[in-house]
């Protein structure tokens, strides 16, 4: 049986600080579908809250055996690029909007191999434009998975732009980086952070479920309420609210995420709790998820690091 429970939790309550790397530069992969305009858009007022430089991008994907007029292609990726640097700069300042055209044998690889720590990435779902031959579909669950820095797929048909930021929360560090990053977004947003914790049934050698311990449920509590006391000290400004779930973390996540404006999760977390592998349920919640989807990697900067007040 599922249970649910939720606590509100106001920012500046721990005596340690977290601090998130400044996001430099938004990236943006760009292909002139429907999807990637979506993406444009995200991307675009991403940069502007988090006041970065945004760089737009277009991949044409040479196919392995098929020729290709490399030139011509080039050609129809540099227009859709310059119309979309265009619309760019009527929303931010000329100088921080950038476009480039790459030519390479994987879209996912080119853009991996283009980001850094301090970039993040915004990628479309289901995008395809013969222009470019930048298969967005594939390309978010790549980079998504090998990116050195956030990646944000954007899910449409359209982008929410009310309701919390949800993020899953496991113990590892990874997840508390993730939760760094909600909590980073939501201050920029003036949105709330919805940290969910699930805890599933634990199930026996012949697939029976039985009720969880009390003992875990109280470590599993435990956990969320630690992990958002050391957060929320950096970001007075931000309310949390703790939802601890007895379900699966992906049935958990979806559920918590309907209302939400983004989810973000921790990719390859593995952590003190049992069965809330982030790695896995990051790309269940790309192909499922109502609201776009921010994943962050354990590759990505020592980021939580404690200090006194």
């Amino acid at each position: 049986m599922r249970t649910s429970e939720q606590r509100r939790v106001t920012g500046g309550g721990s005596t340690g600080r977290v601090h998130a790397p400044t996001v430099s530069r938004v990236v943006v992969g760009y292909d002139g579908s429907t999807p990637s305009d979506l993406a444009l858009t995200t991307a675009v007022q991403e940069a502007s809250t988090r006041h970065a430089a945004l760089h737009l991008v277009c991949i044409v994907q040479l196919p392995a055996s098929v020729p290709l007029d490399v030139e011509a292609y080039r050609r129809a990726a540099a227009e859709v690029l310059a119309d979309a640097a265009r619309r760019a700069r009527e929303v931010l300042p000329a100088h921080l909007v950038t476009h480039q055209v790459i030519v390479g044998h994987s879209a996912s690889a080119e853009l991996v191999d283009l980001c850094g720590p301090g970039d993040l990435l915004v990628v479309g779902t289901h995008g395809h434009r013969p222009v470019a031959r930048m298969l967005l579909g594939s390309v978010s669950t790549a980079v998504s998975a090998h990116a050195p820095c956030p990646v944000l797929v954007v899910r449409g048909p359209r982008v929410r732009r009310t309701g919390p930021v949800v993020v899953g929360v496991d113990g590892s560090a990874i997840s508390r980086h993730a939760l760094v990053f909600a909590a980073d977004t939501a201050a920029s947003t003036g949105a709330r952070v919805r940290a969910v914790l699930a805890l599933p049934p634990m199930t026996d050698a012949w697939g029976f479920t039985f009720a969880t311990g009390n003992e875990e449920v109280a470590r599993a509590r435990k956990v969320l309420s630690e992990a958002v006391a050391e957060v929320s000290a950096s970001y007075p400004a931000v309310e949390f609210d703790e939802v601890f779930v007895q379900a699966h973390p992906v049935d958990a996540l979806l559920r918590n995420s309907r209302d939400a404006r983004l989810a973000v999760v921790g990719c390859r977390g593995l952590g003190a709790l049992r069965s809330m592998v982030l790695g896995s349920v990051s790309q269940e919640l790309l192909h499922r998820a109502d609201c776009p989807v921010a994943v962050v990697h354990d590759s990505w900067p020592a980021l939580v690091k404690a200090a006194a007040v």
